[in-house]
Formats: C-alpha cells, sequence, structure tokens
C-alpha cells in the first residue's frame, strides 16, 4: 500500500522568501516520491503574482497541479487559522483514511493533535514565541512529534517544553544543487551574468533579506574601502539604506533560480550574521538556532563561504568548510576576506570540502529520505 502525506503550511508561495523557497522545495521533494501526497499552501491575495502565478518561473520546480492545493488570503493576520477553517474537514476526512500530516505551522498542528497526535509530525524552526508558547506545550503534553533544524533547537524545546526524546530529532535544511538551475535565464540576467563572467574584481556575494542582525552594514563598509573587491547582494533590501557604499552592487529581488545562477558566478559567498539574528517581521531572536538556507545553498555552489563563527552554524560548518570569523569583529572580517581573495589553494579546499558535505547530507531528496524514516511510513 502506499504512503498517504499532507503536507501543511501557511507560506506564501506568491513571495519570494526563504520560508516559500523552503516550503516550495520540499513540496517538490516530497512529489517525487511513489506516495498519496497533497500540499495545502497559501497564497496573498492582493499580490501582483497572482495575475500570473507561475511558480517553475519563481522558483525553478515544476509542481504537478493535482497535489498543490492553493489557498488566497486577503489579510497578513490570521492567515493560519483562515488556512486551517479552509482546510479542516478535507483534512480530517483523509487522517481518517490513513494520512499522517507533516506541518510547519504551529497552529494547524496544535488543531490536529487534539484528537490525531500520533499522526502529526510537526516542523518547528524556532522555540516559540507569545501565544505559541502554549501551543508548543499543547504539542508536548499530547505526544506530538517534532522536528527542528537544529541540534540547538531540539535542545531548547527539550528543556522547555519536556519533549520527550524519542518524539524529536534533528533534520537541517537543504538546499538544490546549483546545475538545476541552469536553463533558467533571462534576458537582463544574461547581461548581469556574462559581465559577472568578464569581470576584473573577486567578487564577494551576499543573498538572503538584509535586516537586523545580518551583518551586511558592517560588510559594505569593509568592502568599500578595498581594492580590486566588489560585494553584490541579492534579496529583499528594501528595509534597509546601508548598502550605497562604494564597490557594492545592490541587484535586489529576482526569481530564485536566477539568484543562484547569480550565486554561482561569485568568487566567494559570505554569511556575516551577529549574535543578534532577527526574523523577518518578528523581534524573535534566533542567532542561536537557525539553520539558514543559504548556507546549504552556499555549500551547494562549490564556492568559498565565509561566515560568522556562531556555535549553531558549526553544527554545520567547520575550519575544514569555511571560514569562521567572530560576529562583528571588523577587523578579522576585513583580514578573512583579504585572505580568501588572494589564496587560491584555500578557496579550492574548503570549498570542495563543503560541496562533498552538501552531497553526501543536505539535498533535499536527502532530507525528504530522513523524514519518512522518522515517520516510519
Amino acid at each position: 500500500m502506499k504512503n498517504k502525506i499532507l503536507y501543511i503550511t501557511s507560506s506564501s508561495v506568491s513571495e519570494l522568501t526563504a520560508n516559500s523557497i523552503h516550503v516550495i522545495n520540499m513540496i517538490g521533494a516530497f512529489q517525487k516520491r511513489d506516495f498519496f501526497f497533497n500540499a495545502y499552501v497559501l497564497s496573498k491575495y492582493f499580490s501582483n503574482r497572482n495575475q500570473n502565478l507561475n511558480l517553475q518561473k519563481m522558483y525553478g520546480i515544476e509542481i504537478k497541479k493535482k497535489i498543490l492545493k492553493t489557498y488566497f488570503y486577503p489579510f497578513e493576520k490570521g492567515k493560519s487559522l483562515y488556512l486551517i477553517l479552509r482546510i479542516y474537514f478535507d483534512v480530517i476526512f483523509k487522517i481518517i483514511l490513513g494520512y499522517v500530516v507533516y506541518t510547519r505551522n504551529v497552529h494547524a498542528a496544535t488543531i490536529l493533535s487534539i484528537f490525531f497526535s500520533k499522526k502529526i509530525y510537526f516542523e518547528a524552526h524556532d522555540s516559540g514565541f507569545g501565544k505559541s508558547v502554549y501551543m508548543f506545550k499543547f504539542l508536548s503534553y499530547v505526544g506530538t512529534n517534532f522536528i527542528t533544524i537544529s541540534d540547538a533547537l531540539k535542545n531548547e524545546i527539550v528543556e522547555k517544553y519536556f519533549v520527550k526524546k524519542e518524539l524529536i530529532i534533528t533534520i537541517p535544511d537543504a538546499s538544490s544543487p546549483i546545475n538545476c538551475f541552469k536553463n533558467y535565464i533571462n534576458k537582463t540576467n544574461t547581461l548581469l551574468i556574462n559581465k559577472l563572467n568578464k569581470k576584473k574584481h573577486f567578487i564577494f556575494g551576499y543573498f538572503g533579506t538584509v535586516q537586523e542582525g545580518r551583518g551586511v552594514e558592517m560588510l559594505c563598509e569593509i568592502i568599500s574601502k578595498l581594492k580590486n573587491v566588489k560585494l553584490i547582494i541579492v534579496g529583499n533590501t528594501k528595509d534597509f539604506s546601508g548598502i550605497k557604499k562604494k564597490n557594492v552592487i545592490n541587484i535586489g529581488l529576482v526569481d530564485y533560480p536566477i539568484s543562484r545562477n547569480i550565486m554561482s558566478k561569485c568568487d566567494a559567498l559570505v554569511m556575516p550574521y551577529t549574535i543578534n539574528t532577527m526574523v523577518n517581521s518578528r523581534k524573535v531572536n534566533t542567532a542561536k538556532v537557525m539553520s539558514p538556507l543559504k548556507m546549504f545553498e552556499y555549500m551547494s555552489t562549490k564556492k568559498p563561504i565565509l561566515a560568522s563563527k556562531l556555535k549553531v552554524l558549526q553544527e554545520i560548518l567547520n575550519n575544514k568548510n569555511s571560514i569562521l570569523i567572530e560576529p562583528e569583529n571588523f577587523i578579522l572580517w576585513r583580514k578573512s576576506i583579504k585572505k580568501i581573495s588572494n589564496n587560491y589553494k584555500l578557496r579550492e579546499t574548503i570549498s570542495s570540502n563543503a560541496y562533498k558535505d552538501f552531497n553526501q547530507k543536505y539535498t533535499w531528496d536527502r532530507r525528504i529520505d530522513k523524514i519518512i524514516q522518522y515517520m516510519k511510513i
């Protein structure tokens, strides 16, 4: 008999974020398996993208229409409850038919765990804040299954909510191989990529949202004072005005496949996180428990990585596959930037080691393998 899985998330697939990239890649990896599988997602009602929502163009992944159920929501506030109200009876019916639920939405996990806790698998990306703390307590009490993205987060949840260790497992985030995106080029970005191919400067790349705690301000300051180097920033920079510096190129937000192609043209990739790394729109510090999507994307490019020496990042990164630098230390970051740009052998060594680690452990297919093994279905 085929396995039966429902994937539920309140992520908006019409908004290009690390959250939505994670979700689409999870759905893409799940749909490859010989399962009965359905995914429930949201799309922002007033988004311009909804007029011609092309997930393959946005994310570089073709999602089968028959497995994806998309619900348009009018307002940001209350969107999780809105989704649950729309799908509740359909999901309950399918659980009765033998489906299990995999979700990264704490509201869905809580409501469905009232009667079906053993069939619910909740993927946590934080340890709860505000009202969600009570939901985490309930999930622990009824014995819902937990998946966390880092050992640090797992330990925090176990200590905070007394979750039984057999009901919680760490499965880090993942990425797709860089060659998956080579065919996704448009005319505008072809000119940019061709320009990068003819570059005379050493190019550092930062990819992702620029906001409080990401360390980009310091990075821009360092790069602006060095010769023969440039910094490319790709991502949402609308809330950050400190990037108008010499040697800094702000590309902004582009479709995910284009972003990955630009990433592959950089000479080195950076993650200058600080000890106070905030989640977008929520003043929640995730510096101790995060598993950044960009870390695995960087590893997949076979380019050298410079990252802040945070304990949680060292669950994946080490001195053999990256250069780890004390966060917010201007002098050490400047020294490391100069070192990597002038040392070809070091670049080759750490980037090869990072790619090997990625290929063996951190693809989306390997992540799904671990999830299925944990679910024992």
